[in-house]
C-alpha cells in the first residue's frame, strides 16, 4: 500500500499529558519486507489520531555488489496504535517523480505557520557502490489527513519527557563496519537494520544523556494533541 505525500504535525509540537506508560519492544521496528529500515522520524497523524514513522527502507535482503542494498530504496511506513509499544508496516511513500528506479534517504517533516513539510534525499537511479548526486526534495501542504507529512536519531518530545528513535546494524560490532565476501557483497548480518528507541534525560548539570537502555524503556505516545 502506498501513501500521497501530504500532512501531519511536526514531532515538536505541543501535546497532552501521558495517561500512563508501556514498555517499548526491543528492537521497537523490523520491516517485514526488507530488514532494513533506518533514518527514522516519528511524527501525528491528527487526521487518524495516530504516531506513524517514516523511514528508509533499505533492501537489506538483496543480494548485491557492495552497497546497492542501500540504493533504490522507497520510504517506508509503519504505526502504532498502542502509545509507542510497538509499530506495524503500513507500505510505502509514492515519491517518485521522474522515470525510473531511484532512491530516497532520510525522510524529515517540519510543521510552520499551518503547513507541513517534507524532506527528503533523493538520488537518481540506484548504484552500487556509494556514489550519486543528492539533492534535498521537498513538498509541502496544509492538508493533515491523506499523505505524510541511529544513528540518524530522531528526537520525540511529549510534555516534559523525551525519547530518541534511532537506527543500528545488529550484526556489527561497531556502526561502520561491514565486511564483503568473495563477490563483494556485505553479508546479511551485516547489512540487515532495526530502529531502536531510548527515552532521554537531563543530568543535574544540565546535560542530555540516554537512560539506561538495559532497563527496559517506559513509553507514552498519545493519541490526542492541544
Amino acid at each position: 500500500m502506498k501513501y500521497l505525500l501530504t500532512f501531519i504535525l511536526c514531532l515538536s509540537g505541543v501535546v497532552s499529558a501521558m495517561a500512563g506508560d508501556v514498555v517499548a519492544e526491543a528492537p521497537a521496528f523490523r520491516d517485514p519486507v526488507t530488514d532494513g529500515a533506518a533514518d527514522p522520524c516519528v511524527v501525528f497523524n491528527r487526521g487518524e489520531k495516530m504516531w506513524y514513522m517514516f523511514y528508509t527502507q533499505r533492501r537489506a535482503n538483496t543480494e548485491a555488489c557492495d552497497v546497492a542494498y542501500c540504493y533504490g530504496n522507497k520510504i517506508g511506513v509503519a504505526c502504532t496504535d498502542n502509545n509507542g509499544r510497538n509499530w506495524y508496516y503500513r507500505g510505502t511513500l509514492d515519491l517518485d517523480f521522474e522515470p525510473g528506479h531511484n532512491t530516497f534517504w532520510a525522510p524529515d517533516v517540519v510543521y510552520q505557520d499551518g503547513t507541513y513539510h517534507m524532506f527528503v534525499t533523493y538520488i537518481q537511479g540506484v548504484r552500487n557502490h556509494w556514489s550519486g548526486a543528492s539533492h534535498i526534495m521537498h513538498c509541502a501542504s496544509n492538508r493533515r489527513d491523506d499523505g505524510p507529512s541511529g544513528s540518524h536519531g530522531d528526537v520525540v518530545v511529549v510534555g516534559d519527557r523525551a525519547w530518541v528513535f534511532y537506527f543500528t546494524h545488529p550484526g556489527r560490532k561497531r556502526h561502520p563496519d561491514a565486511d564483503h565476501d568473495a563477490n563483494d557483497n556485505i553479508p546479511y548480518e551485516h547489512r540487515r537494520s532495526s530502529i531502536q528507541v531510548a527515552e532521554l534525560e537531563v543530568t543535574s548539570d544540565g546535560k542530555l544523556q540516554v537512560k539506561d537502555r538495559n532497563a527496559g524503556v517506559h513509553i507514552w505516545l498519545p493519541n490526542e494533541v492541544e
